[in-house]
């Protein structure tokens, strides 16, 4: 599983709880249509917030790691490639960026 799974898993939590506890209030506890209906929709309401709070999450981990990958290891990376013993001074820039 991925980073960005792992961010968007802990947003989609709440989700079955809401799904769990408003679909055993309905059949629990006998209540008018009226107040089905209105258990009903905030269920969904609640449910749809937290699906977009997910897959926002999701792509703010995303781009966060790509950024990381990108702007801050790769150069690093490219930098230490050569060996241990000589170091340039384009190498000691790149390692002191932040």
């Amino acid at each position: 599983m991925t980073v960005s799974n792992k961010v968007a898993l802990y947003a989609m939590l709440p989700v079955a709880g809401i799904l769990v506890f408003g679909l055993g209030a309905i059949v629990i506890y006998p209540t008018t249509i009226e107040a089905k209906v209105s258990i009903v929709s905030s269920i969904a309401t609640s449910v749809t917030v937290l699906f977009l709070i997910s897959e926002r999450l999701r792509d703010s981990a995303l781009r966060k790691l790509e950024f990381l990958n990108k702007r801050a290891l790769s150069p690093a990376l490219k930098a230490s490639k050569g060996t241990i013993q000589r170091v340039d001074g384009e190498q000691s820039e790149i390692f002191s960026k932040k």
